[in-house]
């Protein structure tokens, strides 16, 4: 059996983003389906907080930057 049978990683602009896509999109039913289907083996949940970031999204570091400034000014 693979490890992974299927895997995404997303990267959102805000938890509000995210929790929108989460709980008030279609995503909540392709879900149910999903389980209704037994359609995961394993599921995982998990946010990070970054601590470090190398590189460019349109020429700019944010949100990553603006998460680590908000952090150290605490």
């Amino acid at each position: 059996m693979p490890v992974f049978e299927q895997a995404t990683f997303t990267v959102w602009e805000s938890v509000s983003e995210m929790e929108q896509f989460a709980y008030r999109s279609q995503h909540i039913e392709a879900m149910k389906l999903t389980r209704q289907k037994n359609g995961f083996a394993e599921q995982l949940f998990a946010r990070f907080n970054p601590i470090k970031a190398i590189g460019t999204y349109k020429g700019k570091n944010p949100p990553v930057q603006e998460l680590l400034d908000a952090q150290n000014q605490k």
